[in-house]
């Protein structure tokens, strides 16, 4: 019998695995199919793959600049200008 704790480890593995093929590819489709997957599963994005994509422009991060400034990480998409500001906890 199919549980749901079955469920969602299968939905974790498919959605590391968009996000590995969206990261090779730089193909926004995977980024969109790994929302869509979280949505309808109900599941919330790994934090280590939400820090890893523009929300804006659905590409993974290869061309950012990355700033620090007191406890903000801020990070650039220059692809399409988008401003994303991270807090860090020391």
């Amino acid at each position: 019998m199919i549980t749901k704790k079955d469920v969602y480890r299968v939905a974790n593995e498919r959605l590391y695995y968009l996000f590995s093929l969206a990261f090779q590819t730089g193909d926004e489709r995977y980024i969109d199919l790994m929302e869509r997957i979280g949505r309808r599963m109900d599941i919330t994005l790994p934090q280590d793959i939400k820090r890893m994509y523009c929300k804006k422009c659905k590409k993974p991060y290869k061309n950012v600049r990355v700033r620090l400034k007191k406890n903000v990480i801020t990070v650039t998409c220059l692809e399409c200008g988008d401003i994303r500001r991270f807090q860090i906890n020391r």
